[in-house]
Parts: C-alpha cells; sequence; structure tokens
C-alpha cells in the first residue's frame, strides 16, 4: 500500500488485525467516512459564512496567471504531506477547502478509493504539481479527501516542481505570499513612496499590483507616441500617478464610492473604473473621471452597499 502513515489516534475507523475480516466491515467504514465527509463540509461552510473564510480550494489555473514560472523539473515519486496540498488543477470547484466533497455525485468513487485504502490494496501515487511549498492535485483529488477524512500525514505522489520567485517558497499561504511578493515587485518597479511619498496605491485583490503595472507601461508608451520621444520609466510613473490615477481616486472620494464596495480599496475601485471607461470608449463613447465612476457605481453596485452609498451621497457625508 502506498498511502503513507496514519496520525497516532486519528481513526475515524477502528481496523481489526484479522485479515479474513469479512469485507463487509470495510465497505461500511467506507460509506461512513463519505458521511463524516459530507458532515464536515456542512460545518465548515456554517463557520466559513461566519468567519469569512476560503470555502473552496485553491485553483493552479487561477494561480498560473498570477505567478511568473522559472521553469520546472520532474521531482519523481515521493511521500509528501497531505495537509500542504491546497489546491487542484482543473478539478477545484468539485471538492470544497481540505477537498471535502461538495455533493453526494462523488460518493460512488470515493466509497470505492476508501474501502480499497481500509482494505489495503495498491492505491497508485497521485499526480500533483508543487509550487514553492503546497502542491496542486492533477489526478488523484479523490485519493486525497479519502486521505483528509482518514487522517493520514502522507501519500504517494509522482510530484512535478515548478520553480517561482524564492520569496513564494516560505509559507503554506500562496494567495497571501502572492500578494507580498506582488506588492513587493510593484514598490520596487516603480519606487513610488519616493517619487510621490504621499502615494498610498494599495490594491486588495490578486493580480491587481501586476495590472497596475501594465497601466504604467502603457502610459509610458501613449507619453512617447504623443512626444515623439523616449520616456523613461520613472517619468512615466509620475506622470501616471499625477494625471491618471490620482483624479480617479478623487472622483471615487467625492462620491463616496468605497461605500458601495466594503472591503475593497481605491487602487481596487480606479481599476474597476478604468476598465469601465475602456469599455465605454470600444462602445464609442468617451467619458471624463467622474463621468466613469458614477458610471461605474452605477452598474455595479447593489443592495445595502448602494443604498449605503446613496444615504451618504444625499447626505453629503
Amino acid at each position: 500500500m502506498v498511502w503513507g502513515k496514519m496520525s497516532k489516534g486519528s481513526g475515524f475507523f477502528f481496523i481489526p488485525p484479522d485479515e479474513d475480516v469479512n469485507k463487509a466491515f470495510y465497505a461500511r467504514a467506507a460509506m461512513r467516512g463519505f458521511e463524516i465527509a459530507l458532515e464536515r463540509k456542512f460545518w465548515q461552510g456554517l463557520s466559513n459564512l461566519i468567519t469569512g473564510s476560503r470555502s473552496q480550494l485553491l485553483s493552479f489555473d487561477e494561480i498560473a496567471r498570477q505567478i511568473p514560472f522559472e521553469g520546472q523539473y520532474d521531482g519523481g515519486v515521493q511521500e509528501i504531506e497531505v495537509e500542504r496540498i491546497m489546491g487542484s488543477v482543473g478539478r477545484a470547484q468539485d471538492f470544497a477547502a481540505g477537498f471535502l466533497p461538495r455533493s453526494n455525485e462523488l460518493r460512488t468513487r470515493w466509497i470505492k478509493i476508501a474501502r480499497a485504502n481500509l482494505i489495503g490494496e495498491y492505491i497508485p501515487p497521485i499526480e500533483v504539481i508543487q509550487v514553492g511549498s503546497v502542491y496542486f492535485v492533477k489526478d488523484g483529488n479523490h485519493r486525497v479527501s479519502v486521505a483528509r477524512v482518514l487522517n493520514q500525514m502522507t501519500i504517494s505522489a509522482h510530484v512535478v516542481v515548478i520553480r517561482v520567485p524564492e520569496a513564494l517558497t516560505r509559507s503554506t499561504d500562496i494567495e497571501t505570499a502572492l500578494s507580498d511578493w506582488e506588492r513587493e515587485l510593484f514598490n520596487n518597479s516603480t519606487c513610488l513612496a519616493v517619487l510621490r511619498p504621499e502615494a498610498r496605491v494599495a490594491p486588495s485583490l490578486p493580480g491587481f499590483y501586476r495590472k497596475l503595472l501594465e497601466h504604467i507601461r502603457t502610459h509610458r508608451w501613449l507619453m512617447g507616441e504623443k512626444g515623439e520621444q523616449e520616456v523613461t520609466f520613472e517619468q512615466a510613473v509620475v506622470d501616471w500617478y499625477d494625471s491618471v490615477y490620482s483624479p480617479v481616486v478623487r472622483a471615487i472620494r467625492e462620491h463616496h464610492l468605497l461605500a458601495a464596495f466594503p472591503g475593497r480599496s481605491e487602487a481596487d475601485l480606479y481599476l474597476w473604473i478604468s476598465e469601465y471607461s475602456w469599455y465605454m470608449s470600444e462602445e464609442g463613447s468617451r467619458i471624463n473621471y467622474d463621468d466613469a465612476a458614477m458610471g461605474f457605481a452605477e452598474k455595479a453596485a447593489e443592495n445595502l452597499p448602494r443604498l449605503l452609498w446613496k444615504v451618504m451621497t444625499r447626505t453629503g457625508k
């Protein structure tokens, strides 16, 4: 059996040592394991509603769009820690966080794998992609789900290692590591804290720092086209902040738009409003910053946040 070690005192199942025990026992134990997984999923979902914690697996496809890969190599078959398996490649929607099954549709296959595991049948290694210190399952999501419920410490896996910047290899919280890396990249690239000490550009959503860098690079190109001369990146940063970013932020503040989007930052809204402005220009309507900000809020704000925004606007607060 290649499933790795079980943690001490973990057992949801008491397995008699007699190898001739009726196999129906293992079938019942496997079915009970699936019920336990569904129960965990229910209580986890309730807890996530209260705490705001992540309720789904990390998606490798989403993470891959944000990480600057520096190559890869085959790490071979090895024992990996189950708790470091955080996401899936293409199947993240089938399981909740912790690889808990989302629905009864997974029951038959899940129970079959759990029963084979309990009996001691050979189960092939899963296939994973390693990003920093965490793993994404390419093949074997059900096997990982079973391993989680059985509280297994390790599992056999064929590992493909993706090389990433050192800053992304130090933590199992890949989303926080990505956010920190993006912020550091933006600050080091723009030197905005030196060029404009008063600047407070702090997007809260993944990938937004890199989008801001793309905006600055595009602005630099437009400046060069307009002036028909070479523009340094430093010049582009200053002009972008003064003539593009700051006017949008002023409009956001004047119209109290942050009230319509709790938890978001001015930089988040700047990017959304910029996208909306670009969309409107593609439709043939060129609009100023105020109109773009108000138009975006009218289309995007809903329910209580929108009501709060309207109240603040009317009262002038």
